[in-house]
């Protein structure tokens, strides 16, 4: 699955001063440490400050690093873009068109993508890939729990928040003894000790 992701109006109030930039990042990380098969491309306007990036390193900064080695790439400006190869009407939404552009030359086998944006106007009208956030507000935790139950929906597969801590911090062992020492105090909880069985 790839998140294609925004910046202004998403991960901060559109406007906002510098100091709030990125305010609302959290929420958005919180959520995809839920899933960890799901990628994200940049789609943000930020991505053309150097256009010779294509990897999104110069913005990784921003995020956490468990986070930031998820990011991909980001999208081409749509400027750039061949209209011949455009499919029919989509020249109309120039962000949605980038997204597209993207999944045909990185992962043209795969058409699972969500696209977090506070600009529907630049995607096509009711599009089932994608979660508008408002721009005064940026990203909520209503936008994060769309974002969730659209990830379920795509069959995308949770894990637990010990589960991907452990995955963060490449400590699957420690995961796994976690679980069982959970698995333990439920199965007492549940039982009883032995004093209480006599």
């Amino acid at each position: 699955m790839i998140l294609f992701l925004d910046f202004d109006g998403v991960l901060h109030p559109d406007p906002c001063t510098q100091e709030f930039h990125f305010c609302r990042l959290k929420l958005v990380e919180d959520v995809l440490r839920g899933f960890l098969e799901v990628s994200l491309v940049l789609s943000s306007t930020w991505r053309l400050r150097q256009s010779a990036d294509t990897t999104g390193d110069h913005l990784k900064g921003y995020f956490s690093p468990d986070i930031a080695a998820r990011i991909v790439g980001v999208t081409p400006n749509h400027q750039s873009l061949d209209p011949q190869q455009a499919p029919s009407g989509i020249e109309l939404y120039p962000r949605e068109w980038e997204c597209i552009a993207w999944l045909r030359a990185n992962r043209p086998h795969s058409s699972q993508w969500l696209a977090i944006d506070d600009k529907s106007y630049l995607f096509r009208p009711f599009s089932k890939n994608l979660i508008v956030t408002r721009p005064d507000t940026g990203l909520t935790e209503t936008e994060a729990s769309q974002l969730r139950f659209h990830l379920l929906l795509h069959g995308e597969k949770q894990c637990s928040p010990l589960a991907s801590v452990a995955e963060r911090k490449g400590n699957f062992q420690s995961a796994s003894k976690a679980i069982s020492i959970d698995q333990m105090n439920d199965a007492i909880a549940t039982r009883g000790t032995p004093a209480d069985s006599k």
